[in-house]
């Protein structure tokens, strides 16, 4: 059964360990600029939001957006992944993203998103807080990624994120 990155913002301190573990995991240094998790700061509210790729329902806007078909799902972890052999990094795909979680790379130039890190998120396993939790794609975990999806699309709707 498929997985989902589950959110639980409330608990978020914004610590970023997140984002510091993620570029690490996949480019063996910790620089947030090579994350592919960021926090949604909503100063006027006190609120921090940890975000990351929501690994869309099908049609999902970067697949959809994809010249090359580089992006594609994997059967066993459920996220959408890159295949750099076909990707021509043209952005196609950062444009179509709602949630504004698909980025580039700022050295390599390469197109990154969540994977999963391959089925076992190193963000998962050092978070604190509880803040992240990597879960069966249940109906409640799947409805907690809906609710976390609006309020990000919200956010970015009134430009209040920083």
């Amino acid at each position: 059964m498929a997985k989902a990155l589950v959110v639980e913002y409330d608990n978020c301190t914004g610590c970023g360990l997140c984002v510091m573990l993620c570029p690490f995991a996949h480019a063996g240094e910790f620089n947030p600029a090579r994350s592919r998790i960021r926090l949604a700061r909503v100063p006027e509210e006190g609120t921090i939001i940890p975000n990351v790729c929501y690994q869309c329902a099908a049609p999902a806007p970067c697949i959809e957006s994809c010249p090359t078909d580089a992006i594609t799902r994997n059967d066993t972890t459920g996220a959408l992944i890159i295949d750099y052999e076909l990707c021509t990094s043209c952005e196609a795909c950062i444009s179509a993203c709602p949630y504004d979680n698909i980025l580039q790379d700022p050295q390599t130039g390469d197109i990154i998103k969540c994977d999963f890190c391959g089925g076992d998120p190193e963000c998962v396993k050092y978070c604190a807080y509880d803040v992240l939790r990597f879960v069966e794609a249940d109906e409640a975990a799947l409805a907690r990624v809906e609710a976390i999806k609006q309020e990000i699309s919200k956010l970015l709707a009134t430009g209040t994120v920083r």
